[in-house]
């Protein structure tokens, strides 16, 4: 997160609970995206070309990088931020996802010199040198997952919770191919119980994380019902969680 450091404001500061609701703290990755820094108002979404993008749904850009090939989409964008996040904790060799074909790749492999190439319908792995854990060595890594995890596979191995017990870092996802995904990024509650949540994204092509808008302008959607923005529509029944 390079900005913050330079006063940027982060999601928690820019956006404040809607009248008659509070915040909800989190913890670990939930506080993660809580606070994290967004780009200055009025911030583009652009693609990985730098290209400014065809959706108005971005309510706030995100601080984070999208690189120069066309990999970190909506899925993506969400396994980079739980990576990064990971790695802020010095817990960076503990990552490890697993293929839409069914292969587990650890980041500790690709240190070990494990390499996946695409072999019809699934991968095989060759054996290269070891690689020191550096950051575009992490960022390569990153790019193999890219490539060769997405929303059906994260449907398929993340645990699936009944959406009235998701908590802010969890994930609403429509497994396909591309299918789609958010994660959520805050949430607040009124005296009622009743709860509200906002929600990163990215998309195709390869594109700015951002804070999602409703189709009305609204960062706060209802939860428990059908979440529609410009992008998608979520029925909302349930939402899946990384192991942490």
């Amino acid at each position: 997160m390079p900005m913050a450091a330079w006063g940027i404001d982060t999601i928690t500061e820019r956006f404040s609970p809607p009248s008659g609701y509070k915040r909800l703290s989190a913890k670990g990755f939930g506080h993660y995206l809580q606070t994290y820094p967004l780009m200055p108002k009025g911030t583009e979404v652009t693609d990985y070309k730098n290209r400014p993008v065809w959706h108005t749904s971005a309510a706030a850009v995100l601080d984070l990088d999208i690189g120069h090939k066309n990999l970190q989409q909506c899925a993506d964008t969400i396994i980079r931020l739980y990576a990064d996040y990971t790695r802020q904790q010095g817990a960076e060799k503990s990552l490890s996802f697993k293929f839409t074909s069914g292969q587990i790749y650890r980041y500790q492999d690709f240190l070990d010199g494990l390499t996946p190439k695409p072999s019809g319908n699934t991968v095989i792995f060759s054996q290269k040198p070891p690689r020191e854990n550096t950051d575009k060595n992490y960022r390569r890594y990153l790019d193999y997952i890219f490539t060769y995890v997405g929303t059906a596979s994260l449907a398929r191995d993340l645990k699936k919770i009944p959406v009235s017990q998701a908590k802010v870092g969890d994930l609403f996802i429509n497994p396909g191919f591309p299918g789609h995904a958010t994660v959520i990024a805050d949430m607040v509650i009124n005296t009622k119980g009743d709860k509200k949540i906002m929600m990163i994204q990215g998309f195709m092509p390869a594109q700015s994380a951002h804070i999602v808008k409703s189709l009305t302008g609204d960062v706060w959607f209802d939860l428990g019902g059908p979440l529609t923005s410009q992008l998608f529509t979520f029925k909302g029944h349930y939402v899946y969680r990384f192991n942490r």
